[in-house]
């Protein structure tokens, strides 16, 4: 739900009032999403946007998700997931930052900002990242690894049947710790 989402950012007390502009717009928003009228949702943003500037980061991964899920100007939507993703940092729009940017033809700042992630955040089973791990894995990389919130070693290499894959775990130092 775009409220809950929304919910995290600087302006989350205006939502507490069912009543404020906000509120009312991102109600408006999720519900032409539900209905599958993403375009009336572009506009319905567009317009809080240019109408409640200080709800801007409340707003920014809203509207970078809706261009996303649309395939409209991928450049804006990265800008606006970037920004979204400093204001309220998690895996959700680490993901939909990644995809954005696979998608607006930028491979290896995703690859990039995929091996920043994973060093950040725990691997969540089926979650946002690791489906943005095996997107990017499939355009551009040889594999991926991350830490799962058990500390379990998650990692997936895809290779052609019978080819022997070998992992190494490298300190920061560069020095080996296991293989």
């Amino acid at each position: 739900m775009i409220i809950a989402a929304a919910a995290s950012g600087k302006a989350a007390p205006a939502l507490f009032d069912p009543a404020a502009p906000l509120a009312v717009a991102l109600r408006a928003i999720d519900a032409c999403r539900a209905a599958g009228q993403i375009g009336e949702a572009l506009r319905l943003v567009d317009q809080a946007w240019r109408t409640m500037p200080e709800q801007r980061p409340a707003l920014a991964p809203v509207y970078g998700r809706l261009l996303l899920d649309e395939g409209v100007q991928l450049f804006a939507a990265v800008g606006l997931l970037l920004r979204a993703v400093q204001d309220h940092p998690g895996t959700e729009l680490e993901a939909d930052l990644i995809r954005a940017l696979l998608a607006s033809g930028q491979p290896e700042v995703a690859q990039q900002r995929l091996a920043a992630a994973l060093q950040t955040y725990a691997l969540v089973a089926a979650g946002p990242l690791e489906a943005a791990a095996r997107a990017v894995a499939a355009t551009c990389a040889q594999g991926w690894a991350g830490i799962d919130p058990a500390l379990q070693l998650v990692a997936e290499c895809p290779a052609p049947a019978g080819a022997r894959v070998r992992f190494e775990a490298r300190a920061a130092d560069g020095r080996r710790l296991a293989s």
